[in-house]
């Protein structure tokens, strides 16, 4: 029985991510989008998905989970 590393595979998931992630980035600041624009332009992309995939929605999520802002935390004093 041969079994696999589970965080290598997580490792290597999330390394592909970045890289497609990047690459879209890239593709779309090459058609003159500024970085901010990339950024937007695939936050409507990854909606729209949700939309039309409801069920792939944790999924998609995770897949774009890099690009996703910051959320500012809840802080009472």
């Amino acid at each position: 029985m041969r079994n696999k590393p589970k965080a290598k595979s997580v490792k290597q998931f999330k390394i592909f991510q970045f890289l497609l992630m990047k690459e879209l980035l890239d593709k779309l600041k090459a058609e003159g989008l500024t970085e901010a624009q990339a950024i937007k332009a695939v936050e409507i992309m990854k909606n729209f998905a949700k939309s039309k995939f409801p069920l792939f929605g944790g999924a998609i999520d995770k897949i774009f989970d890099k690009y996703n802002k910051p959320q500012e935390e809840d802080f009472m004093p």
